[in-house]
């Protein structure tokens, strides 16, 4: 299912818990499983809409995850020198 699909369908089951939370509402009735799904649902469509605007990774960003023999370097050394405290 492409992000698009998905976020639409997302969106269509928050509208249909809506009404059932607000007519659960109007009759006074508790609507505690339907908070819950409405709640697991809005992270869901964050989490949808994030990946969808950010589709690029962090290792890609920081060059594929590769680390240059000079930055491993410095950085193992400075490791040493914090855990041994030479």
């Amino acid at each position: 299912m492409s992000k698009r699909t998905l976020i639409s369908n997302i969106r269509r089951e928050l509208a249909a818990i809506n009404d059932r939370i607000d007519t659960a509402i109007v009759r006074g009735i508790s609507y505690r499983s339907e908070a819950r799904r409405h709640r697991e649902l809005l992270a869901l469509l964050r989490r949808a809409q994030e990946e969808q605007r950010l589709p690029v990774s962090w290792k890609a960003l920081l060059g594929g995850g590769r680390v240059s023999p000079a930055r491993r370097s410095l950085v193992g050394g400075a490791s040493r020198r914090v855990l041994v405290g030479v």
